[in-house]
């Protein structure tokens, strides 16, 4: 069921209703979130081979079923959880090979957030720097650029 009615004339509104109707992400019934997912993003899924509708319909859409839906709904949510396209697609690769899985995306997720937690320092760090020499800069008059220097407040932080 769609949500709107579809223009006639805007084919790409048509288009991404219409997939979005395969997949079952847009629904009116009462008590039921919608899910959407823009068009774009099946597409890309289905490109780089995340996604293999099962069938094309007579008008040359792609079909999916509920496998499918599963499938992308699994993708969304590891995707959220911080995981890459390419190790989306080594899990799923995996898990069609009927092997177990967890110890993989528990290392995998374990090193993404010792590299977030890495990044999150680098930017506290950043953040210290930057509001430093912000309050060093009030008191300083503005100045124009000469021969020895470009810009002095730049030029007079200390970032040793």
């Amino acid at each position: 069921m769609l949500t709107r009615q579809p223009s006639v004339n805007n084919t790409q509104t048509v288009r991404r209703e219409q997939i979005l109707v395969y997949l079952g992400l847009v629904t009116d019934f009462p008590g039921v979130k919608m899910f959407q997912i823009p068009a774009h993003v099946v597409r890309y899924y289905t490109r780089i081979g995340l996604l293999k509708p099962s069938s094309r319909a007579k008008n040359g859409y792609k079909v999916f079923i509920e496998r499918d839906v599963k499938r992308l709904k699994f993708i969304i949510k590891a995707k959220a959880l911080g995981f890459t396209l390419s190790e989306i697609a080594k899990i799923l690769d995996e898990a069609n090979h009927g092997k177990t899985l967890c110890p993989l995306v528990r290392t995998t997720l374990e090193q993404r957030i010792k590299e977030n937690r890495r990044k999150l320092e680098e930017l506290m760090a950043l953040q210290q720097l930057m509001e430093k020499a912000l309050g060093q800069w009030k008191n300083m008059p503005d100045g124009m650029p000469h021969g020895d220097t470009v810009c002095h407040l730049i030029e007079s932080v200390d970032i040793s």
